[in-house]
């Protein structure tokens, strides 16, 4: 996780604090690293969650669907 630290200090999430408090914090909520293949899903509308992303590298496309 220490590689994306310069992102994540840019991060407004993240903003204030210092590098430990960030390693802490992902630390303290198991965070992981995930890549997805370009035109893949990462959640659909039916799914549900119990996790947080932060996108720290490409693009992100978020379509709302009225049938």
């Amino acid at each position: 996780m220490k590689k994306f630290l310069p992102i994540l200090r840019n991060s407004p999430f993240f903003k204030g604090l210092t590098d430990d408090e960030i390693l802490s914090i992902l630390h303290c909520v198991e965070a992981t690293t995930v890549s997805k293949e370009r035109d893949s899903y990462i959640f659909r509308a039916a799914d549900s969650t119990e996790v947080m992303g932060l996108v720290v590298s490409g693009c992100v496309l978020v379509i709302q669907e009225d049938l």
